[in-house]
């Protein structure tokens, strides 16, 4: 990947700078061919940077969609509202012509949850051999758009955190759906406190 993308490895460099290299060399090399690269991109500060391309990105796409931009919301709801409108257009017969220009708007939203899916700071905060591993699996298949075999043996351990009462809260609510936004980011926390 390196090579391909043109990043000078040195050996004095460690593992976690080659990495990183590498994702500031595939961010900078396919988001500015899209043009979704932010003006005067700050590539030290990586958490910053991938959250600034996916807001432009997001803030392209609402506006070529007709959708109200709501720049203080969190990334990932933004993106669940893209997408759901996205799939709202792609399934209506009515709407044909359209899904063309919608199968667009997918893949620029599947490009910004992809950015969201990098915390930036994941490998560097705890360079573990599994993570250095992992993210460089994650940096292939997002490269090239398609999975990798693994690169060595794999283990599993299954941890289930505290259980969420989903009954509860859905009976509580005076319609169902209201209730999904709460259990969503419940559910995307309880998963994030087993990581």
């Amino acid at each position: 990947m390196a090579e391909q993308l043109e990043v000078e490895a040195s050996g004095e460099d460690g593992i976690v700078q080659q990495v990183h290299a590498v994702g500031v060399a595939m961010i900078r090399r396919n988001l500015s061919q899209r043009g979704f690269l932010p003006p005067n991109p700050d590539y030290t500060d990586l958490p910053k940077l991938l959250q600034q391309c996916a807001r432009q990105i997001l803030n392209q796409l609402e506006a070529k969609m007709g959708l109200a931009s709501k720049e203080d919301d969190d990334l990932m709801d933004r993106i669940r509202t893209v997408r759901r409108e996205i799939h709202k257009v792609r399934s209506d017969p009515d709407r044909e012509i359209d899904h063309a220009v919608a199968a667009g708007w997918a893949d620029e939203a599947i490009i910004a949850f992809r950015i969201l899916s990098y915390a930036g700071n994941y490998l560097s905060e705890n360079p573990t051999l599994d993570r250095v591993g992992e993210t460089i699996e994650k940096l292939q298949e997002d490269l090239y758009s398609r999975a990798f075999p693994a690169y060595a043996d794999r283990a599993v351990t299954v941890r289930f955190g505290d259980p969420i009462c989903v009954s509860e809260q859905l009976a509580a609510a005076t319609k169902p759906r209201l209730a999904m936004a709460a259990l969503t980011d419940q559910f995307e926390a309880g998963v994030q406190a087993g990581l």
